[in-house]
């Protein structure tokens, strides 16, 4: 919280287009709902960025691109504090860029882990992903029913899981869980992407 207040660690982005951030001014540092304006003297484009004490406070503050429900997370996993925050870019005529969104949770057993990522980005035109033989213990795609592909994999104490658009990356990194676990948190995040 401190980097908040004296406008440390404002550089962060996925977007290659948006770095070189300068500037950051404290909104709120209320710690159910931390907000910070950031922006960059060479253009004007502005970064604002959000943190939570509960990852469902940032949903609210978040374009709507991407929809997810943490709901099933909640009350599977526990949070891990202060990791979850989320920004939204938008360039010097204000229209949007990009936003991402991340959050950890800690399995309510005290065992494993998992980190949600979830990106859309304006300038991007992703592929999908593709594994490497023999890489991985395990490695499959799944399909939620909301009919999302996720690549799923396994290796040693570590799982992953990734779904990709043009413009949307939904990322799952977890350890001393099972390919199973990562199925049933991408299921019940009821995703929906607009393009």
């Amino acid at each position: 919280m401190d980097e908040w207040r004296n406008g440390e660690k404002i550089d962060g982005t996925i977007s290659h287009l948006y770095t070189g951030w300068d500037h950051s001014e404290l909104i709120s540092d209320d710690p159910a709902l931390c907000i910070r304006r950031i922006t960059r003297t060479e253009d004007g484009a502005e970064k604002m960025q959000y943190m939570a004490e509960d990852p469902a406070d940032l949903l609210p503050v978040l374009t709507g691109k991407i929809r997810f429900d943490l709901t099933w997370l909640a009350e599977h996993y526990s949070v891990v504090i202060p990791d979850d925050q989320a920004y939204i870019i938008r360039d010097e005529d204000g229209a949007f860029v990009s936003e991402y969104f991340s959050a950890a949770y800690g399995a309510n057993d005290g065992k494993g882990w998992v980190r949600l990522e979830i990106m859309y980005d304006s300038t991007w035109n992703l592929s999908p992903a593709y594994i490497v033989d023999g890489s991985f213990e395990e490695a499959y795609y799944y399909t939620t029913q909301d009919g999302y592909e996720f690549l799923i994999t396994a290796s040693h104490d570590k799982v992953w899981a990734s779904c990709y658009t043009d413009h949307a990356a939904v990322s799952l990194y977890g350890a001393y869980l099972t390919t199973r676990d990562l199925e049933q948190i991408v299921e019940h995040l009821a995703l929906s992407i607009s393009e």
